[in-house]
């Protein structure tokens, strides 16, 4: 018999799997198909069927081009966390068929996940997939040092095949250098800078600003705002720098990494003849309120009395003579 060479592109995308060079092994469906011919050996196999029921239609006989399990480099396979923030590892994998997905930790070969069931103990690990798409993702709720890694995803094809992930969990946090409390007199410059000194991943590495929790970029504030950046293998460094600063620049300002725990700082904007020890204590009542006033009393007093001593020495002095 002559086998046509075409088919039908629906009918060669997931209807079959080759499982080694002898067998088509047919995906599941609600009908079946009988297998005539074989042609081998090839890396596609094909194989002649007779009455394909699809989509409603008798399809003739017809040849099947069957591909083996691959994974689509969809996906990145370096992933950068900080810790204690949740972890997502990808891969896509196509044609995979009846075969069973795994994820697989290197560096003990323990086996995380199969299909969509766990095989560890520790809950922050699980497995998720949609039926309608071909992505697999391994998640971690809580990421720990201990973590950091390669992770395989993994079809147990003859040979397997196998999707790498390297994992990279920063312990790093920025630094604003000066104190934790910032005070600037209204109208001065507002000037901030924050580091991140260690393993510097590339030029995607940055450090952020926010203002209360809002934000901060050259577009959405004031004009007159500077942002530099300065960086290298083992260091990068960014410099707030705000002229004529007003009482709605005061609040919280982090710097935020993106591979680092974040920094913090707390800036006080002061009005004409505000005092920072009068922001930070506040006006109080009694004893530790008048702390001041006592002070200048007992100081009038003993200027007083070494005046008085010193009048009536002079006068003694001029009575003696």
């Amino acid at each position: 018999m002559q086998l046509p060479t075409t088919t039908r592109e629906t009918v060669l995308r997931n209807e079959w799997n080759a499982d080694a060079l002898h067998t088509v092994k047919r995906m599941k469906r609600s009908h079946d198909a009988k297998i005539i011919n074989l042609q081998l050996p090839v890396e596609k196999v094909t194989a002649e069927v007779s009455g394909v029921e699809f989509g409603g239609e008798i399809l003739p006989s017809a040849t099947l081009a069957v591909s083996k399990p691959y994974f689509e480099a969809t996906w990145p396979t370096n992933v950068s966390v900080i810790l204690g923030q949740p972890a997502v590892l990808k891969c896509r994998t196509r044609l995979l068929g009846e075969r069973m997905l795994s994820w697989i930790r290197q560096r003990d070969l323990h086996v995380l996940t199969s299909a969509l069931v766990s095989y560890t103990s520790d809950g922050r690990f699980s497995v998720h997939h949609q039926s309608t798409s071909d992505d697999w993702e391994l998640r971690i709720s809580t990421v720990q040092a201990r973590d950091a890694g390669f992770y395989e995803c993994q079809v147990n094809t003859e040979p397997k095949i196998n999707w790498p992930v390297h994992l990279q969990v920063h312990t790093g946090q920025a630094q604003i250098a000066g104190p934790s409390e910032v005070h600037v007199r209204q109208g001065s410059t507002l000037s901030l800078t924050c580091t991140l000194r260690g393993a510097i991943n590339g030029p995607d590495s940055n450090l952020t600003w926010y203002h209360d929790d809002q934000l901060v970029s050259l577009e959405t504030a004031r004009g007159s705002l500077s942002l530099a950046t300065e960086r290298s293998e083992q260091f990068i460094s960014s410099r707030f720098l705000l002229p004529r600063a007003s009482a709605s620049d005061g609040g919280n300002y982090t710097c935020r990494p993106s591979e680092a725990l974040p920094a913090s700082v707390l800036v006080h904007v002061l009005s004409e003849g505000e005092h920072p020890a009068a922001m930070q204590h506040g006006n109080r009542s009694g004893g530790g309120g008048s702390c001041l006033p006592n002070t200048v009393q007992v100081m009038s007093i003993l200027c007083l009395t070494y005046w008085t001593l010193h009048w009536l020495g002079n006068i003694q002095f001029f009575a003696a003579r």
